[in-house]
């Protein structure tokens, strides 16, 4: 079965605009975000159970699109299954993003 995450990105308009284009070129990436729960016009990506292995070709690329894009046009977070495992990519503050732990019932 596997280690699975969690992983949400968001995207300034300028580079949703280069995401949409890597999509287009680079069939790694087209799968990926064809696999996301949730795009929306690639401004924003959900993945909700996903195995984020950074060895995994499609994850590898998507991150090395993320290095091109540069840090302050996107934010990303990573939770995965266990309780500490929160990885930040970016700057996810500036797209109003966070984690949020809650007790429900």
């Amino acid at each position: 079965m596997g280690y699975r995450s969690e992983v949400a990105v968001r995207f300034s308009d300028n580079a949703a605009k280069v995401v949409k284009k890597f999509y287009e070129l680079d069939k790694q990436i087209k799968e990926l975000i064809d696999g996301a729960q949730y795009c929306d016009d690639f401004s924003s990506i959900l993945w909700d159970w996903i195995k984020w292995y950074d060895n995994y070709p499609e994850i590898s690329a998507f991150m090395d699109m993320l290095d091109q894009i540069g840090c302050e046009d996107y934010g990303m977070i990573r939770v995965g299954e266990e309780y500490d495992d929160v990885e930040y990519y970016g700057d996810p503050p500036l797209f109003d993003m966070y984690v949020n732990r809650s007790i429900q019932w």
